[in-house]
């Protein structure tokens, strides 16, 4: 396995522009205006002064270079006319896929790497500095390029990987659409029946290296076991062996569920959120609020499907329909103050969109400041890396955007994302 993914890694960086600028020892960034912490009022005239990646202080006006220690190596990065904040977080990712790719069965693990290297670099240059990987076509090439960025060999955002999800024998996470005997033999160690054998399955992605657990309670959104009242594809049994086993091994657990049942065993079960969550009704948004789970709704993705042009009249016709059904529920689930938090499911619809998510949800009812919430703090709170990142404060990493202006105004502007650095690097610079 160690050589497997050392050989994805070399094949990775023979193919990837590796010409990033090295990490300088004091960055000083000149805020215009300057979002500390979503949820509060942005400040004016700030200096965010960076040591080895991590933010050590904010000081009023714009501290010159003198000011600091005289013997480091200093970069003065001038935002002074930029809304600055700090590095978007989507939590539903699929690097290794991509939906301009139709030949991904015929597509080896190395190819796979390289495809999630290249989205991995899209995916932060829209302003995205950290993403939640939930399932990949292989577990290899996802863990190799995430320990890739984690070592600067890449330019990517912090992956937090799932490798393969956990599914019952035939469910979502299933090979489908394949002849049986091409389907065993390409089948992965994450599929289990039966309580015990999910519990191993849950082990397996744990031993190959996995951040967080993915499991299927349902099918998806365009399979008949996916609908507003299919019934969970796994038992109550086996959704609270995946949870518990999980959990005794420090790992937290996102469950794909679209029908209202699934969603309901799915928390009853325990997980930490419920990923796309389309059906849900007075009782579910109980649930979500007495256990504390997050929902990543992944909304804008029926956009999305609607904007393609191959669709027939009739499928956007019932798209259109659902859409209206289920956009009632999301949005009581905010008034009522679920935590919501944006995963955009990008490898279904083009990486490098994930600000779509956000601008999505102002539509369905949030203000901006809520909907900035969703992908910085409280997606932070979800990866429990809520001391690390979302904020810019000290002690956190140095994971700064900046936009032309307000999204507080016009939340559209996270789409025009202007400046990116993560860790203390200048991954892009387009503010002169």
């Amino acid at each position: 396995m160690i050589i497997l993914r050392s050989l994805l890694v070399t094949i990775v960086l023979c193919i990837t522009n590796m010409s990033f600028a090295a990490n300088p020892e004091v960055a000083i960034v000149h805020a215009g205006t300057l979002l500390v912490t979503p949820g509060e009022e942005p400040v004016y005239e700030r200096s965010i002064i960076i040591r080895n990646g991590v933010i050590g202080e904010v000081r009023r006006g714009f501290v010159e270079p003198e000011l600091t220690t005289t013997t480091e190596t200093i970069q003065v990065i001038d935002l002074r006319d930029s809304f600055v904040m700090a590095g978007m977080v989507d939590t539903h990712v699929h690097l290794t896929i991509d939906p301009s790719r139709t030949d991904l069965s015929a597509t080896t693990n190395s190819d796979l790497a390289v495809l999630a290297a290249a989205n991995a670099r899209t995916t932060l240059m829209s302003g995205v500095t950290t993403v939640r990987d939930l399932q990949s076509a292989n577990a290899e090439a996802i863990f190799a390029v995430r320990d890739a960025v984690a070592t600067g060999m890449l330019a990517g955002p912090t992956i937090i990987a799932a490798g393969e999800s956990v599914s019952a024998t035939g469910g979502h996470g299933d090979r489908r659409m394949l002849r049986t005997d091409i389907a065993e033999l390409l089948q992965t160690d994450s599929i289990c029946d039966g309580a015990d054998d999910c519990t191993r399955a849950v082990r397996a992605q744990y031993r190959k290296g996995a951040d967080v657990i993915k499991v299927h309670a349902t099918g998806g959104g365009a399979d008949s076991n996916g609908k507003q009242y299919s019934v969970p594809e796994m038992t109550d049994a086996e959704l609270r062996a995946v949870v518990e086993t999980a959990h005794a091994l420090g790992l937290k657990v996102a469950a794909h569920a679209h029908g209202t049942e699934g969603i309901r065993s799915a928390l009853r079960a325990g997980v930490d959120s419920v990923e796309h969550a389309s059906w849900v009704d007075k009782d579910i948004i109980s649930l979500f609020l007495s256990t504390g789970a997050a929902l990543v709704r992944t909304a804008y993705l029926q956009d999305y499907f609607l904007s393609r042009e191959n669709i027939p009249e009739e499928l956007q016709e019932s798209r259109r329909d659902r859409n209206e059904l289920m956009d009632p529920g999301m949005l009581e689930a905010i008034t009522s103050g679920v935590m919501i938090v944006m995963g955009s499911d990008a490898g279904i619809m083009p990486h490098g969109l994930s600000a779509r998510e956000v601008v999505k949800y102002v539509g369905l009812g949030m203000s901006p400041m809520q909907a900035i919430e969703t992908a910085t703090i409280n997606a932070a709170v979800l990866l429990g890396m809520e001391e690390k990142i979302g904020q810019i404060k000290p002690g956190f990493h140095a994971d700064i955007i900046a936009l032309p202006s307000s999204p507080l105004e016009d939340i559209s502007q996270l789409e025009n994302v202007k400046f990116v650095m993560k860790a203390g690097v200048v991954y892009l610079d387009s503010s002169d």
